[in-house]
């Protein structure tokens, strides 16, 4: 679950500039976008959030690479319908395997899509728009595990206003925090970025 919602959050930072610019026409100038993540995880069960970090990395059409760094070394890559994770075994390898068959991997692509394309009827669809200070929340129209998603803003001085911070509340009450920082918007990335290592 923790990879999907990850991938999940990922492109609600990207889509959802739009809302923060309310401006839908500004989201089609980002070709590409870059950025360090920080994200815990609050579990009933642990006193303290488990904390992962890592950088991810998205190019239209439908490049996307979640990586994460600590506590450890592992991710995953989509390049359109296909969907490639990847892991460090402890001795420095590598071990990859393709998830594109896998339910959630088509969910993600489908997910993707819909965002990417700003397909505003289909968000509506699925998802209640609220507006708060600073964000937004969405709130699932269908049951599911997420009660609900807030993402907060950075209007500053950007050409593009971006998501610095995402949680994800579950129904359970466990929640995903995601802040966001050192975003790169437009540029070219390092080679590397397109294998899963």
């Amino acid at each position: 679950m923790k990879p999907f919602l990850s991938i999940l959050c990922f492109l609600w930072l990207f889509a959802l500039t739009a809302f923060a610019a309310e401006d839908y026409s500004r989201f089609a100038a980002v070709d590409s976008i870059a950025c360090d993540f920080r994200m815990e995880r609050h579990l009933a069960i642990a006193d303290k959030p488990l904390v992962s970090t890592g950088r991810f990395y998205f190019r239209r059409p439908g490049f996307l690479r979640w990586e994460y760094r600590t506590p450890l070394a592992h991710g995953l890559i989509v390049r359109g319908s296909e969907a490639v994770s990847w892991q460090y075994d402890g001795e420095g390898r590598v071990t990859s395997a393709d998830i594109s068959r896998q339910p959630m991997a088509r969910l993600m692509g489908e997910q993707l899509r819909m965002f990417l394309s700003m397909d505003m009827e289909q968000i509506s669809k699925r998802y209640r728009i609220e507006p708060i200070p600073d964000g937004v929340t969405l709130v699932p129209l269908q049951p599911g595990q997420i009660a609900s998603i807030r993402l907060l803003f950075d209007r500053s001085e950007r050409k593009l206003p971006v998501v610095t911070e995402t949680a994800i509340t579950e129904k359970s009450g466990e929640k995903t925090v995601i802040s966001y920082a050192g975003f790169r918007i437009n540029q070219p990335f390092p080679p590397a970025v397109e294998e899963p290592r």
